[in-house]
Formats: C-alpha cells, structure tokens, sequence
C-alpha cells in the first residue's frame, strides 16, 4: 500500500493504524526504530537535566515529577515523529487516548484534584519538612508532603494525614517560618499596689529569664481592670518552636510569682464577699438576696 493511502486509511479508521503498521518494510522500522532510540536517549538525558536544574527549587517529589513529565513528553514525540516519517498517523489513535483521558479524570476527580494542589503547595513552599504548622484544623510538625496528602505529626504523637486540597483551600499557619515568635501572659496585681512599681519589677524579671529573648525586648502593659486586680500583659520573644514556648513560658510564671512574692506585691485570687443582715438572709457582693 502506497504510503499517502496508509496515512488516508487511518484518518478515516483508527483501527486501521495498527494494522497499517504490518505494512511497513524493513528499512521503515530500522529507520523508526533508531529514531525512537534517539527519543529515548533524549528523553534520559531530559530526565537527569531537570532533576538536576529543579531539585535545589523545589521539593524532591515534584522535581522527579516534573523530569518524568519532560521525559515522557520527549519521548512521544519523537515516537509521534518517527511514525510519521514511515507514513503512519496516530492522529485518530491520540483522539481515542484524549477520550480515555478525560473519562479517568472524570472518574479520578478528588485524586487529580489533590495531585494538583500538591504541585501548588510544592511550587509556593509555604512549609517544608519539619516545620510547625497549623491548617484544616490541625497543628503539628510537617513529615511529609506527598502527590496527594501531607502527613503531620501532632504535638500528642499522632499522624495526621491531610488531603493536598484541603490544605491548599484552607489558612497555613507556619509558626516555625521565623526563628522568633511572641507569647503573652497575663498577671494581676493587687489594687494597692503602685502600679509603677509592679511594672517595673515585671520588666526586670523577663529580662533575666533564660530563653527570653533581648531583642525585641520583653514588655509588661498594664491594660485591665478585673474583678479582683489589675492585670499586666507580659509579652516577651523566645525560640519559634512550640517545645521552647511552654519551657520560656513556664520560667515566666515560676520567676513571676517569685519576684512578686519577695517585693510584697500580692497577687490576688478571685474574691467574692457575702454579707448577712439582721434577719439571716444572706447577700452576694451586689446585694442582692440569694
């Protein structure tokens, strides 16, 4: 068969593309044949080039992803060429393909979906590998960041696995992206006590706790009156991860209590007074008979 009628025969039928191939000579393979070798040379050199290039940008699955992708591309066509230098078309063949295609992606909908997310989260490397997380109503430490979930280790040693999308669709709270991160603690006061006085011994006693940083330095606000004191803000800077912030903040209070109790300032409990009148009957603190 003339080699316009092979290429006439499988626009019309695409079955007839492969058996349009047994129609092909010796030399039409050999030449096919070395021209697909050459793909497949260029599709491995393609592959360790891009590897190479992206690894130090990306994370290592997406940069194997993408090698493979680049590889199989180079491959087909060079494939698709090659056939077409012997005279066959694969044009009807490749509609088939893109059909089956499109019902696997109908059919794979949520993997494909998060497949996809997955290659976003990689690209803008909002996290990496060991960093603090919290997102989709989960905190803890990335493991793992796959083609469709990222696995995350809570702070109670459990394994979390969360699909790519919901990720992606939700707030990422990365507490470890900064090597600093502010915690706030609030102390009371008594109202007798001087203000100035009390604010000035809180700020001396963060500055000589250990793990508090002295850059930005550590503050003590007073901001509220409460029920039964008046409350300071201490906010002071210690190490990003969550570990450091409980050790820090628990050598606040013991060093708070401690600063406070020696100067004689007291720190009051809540308090409610009740008073009885002549006849028994018993009143809370705004009067009123209970």
């Amino acid at each position: 068969m003339p080699r316009h009628e092979i290429y006439l025969a499988t626009e019309a039928d695409p079955a007839g593309a492969l058996d349009d191939l047994g129609a092909l000579t010796a030399s039409d393979w050999l030449w096919a044949g070395g021209l697909i070798a050459g793909a497949l040379v260029a599709a491995f050199v393609t592959r360790r080039l891009v590897i190479r290039l992206a690894t130090p940008q990306l994370a290592p699955f997406v940069a194997k992803l993408i090698a493979r992708l680049a590889a199989a591309l180079i491959f087909l066509l060079g494939f698709f060429y090659a056939m077409q230098q012997v005279g066959v078309s694969l044009t009807p063949l490749l509609g088939l393909v893109g059909l089956l295609g499109l019902a696997l992606a109908f059919a794979f909908q949520d993997v494909l979906e998060n497949f996809i997310a997955g290659i976003f989260l990689s690209a803008r490397r909002p996290f990496t590998q060991g960093d603090e997380i919290g997102t989709a109503g989960h905190d803890g430490v990335v493991e793992d960041i796959s083609l469709r979930e990222l696995t995350m280790r809570t702070y109670d040693g459990e394994l979390v696995y969360i699909p790519n999308a919901e990720v992606w669709r939700n707030a990422i709270v990365n507490r470890t992206a900064r090597e600093l991160r502010r915690t706030s603690l609030t102390v009371g006061v008594g109202y007798s006590s001087s203000l100035e006085q009390a604010g000035r011994l809180l700020t001396e006693t963060l500055q000589g706790v250990e793990g508090v940083a002295a850059d930005p330095p550590p503050q003590a606000f007073a901001y509220e009156f409460g029920d039964s004191s008046i409350n300071f803000s201490l906010r002071f800077w210690h190490e990003a991860a969550s570990a450091e912030k409980w050790l820090v903040r628990d050598r606040v209070m013991k060093a708070t209590h401690g600063a406070l109790g020696g100067a004689g300032i007291e720190i009051p409990f809540p308090q409610r007074v009740v008073t009885f009148t002549a006849d028994g009957a018993e009143l809370d603190g705004d009067g009123a008979h209970d």
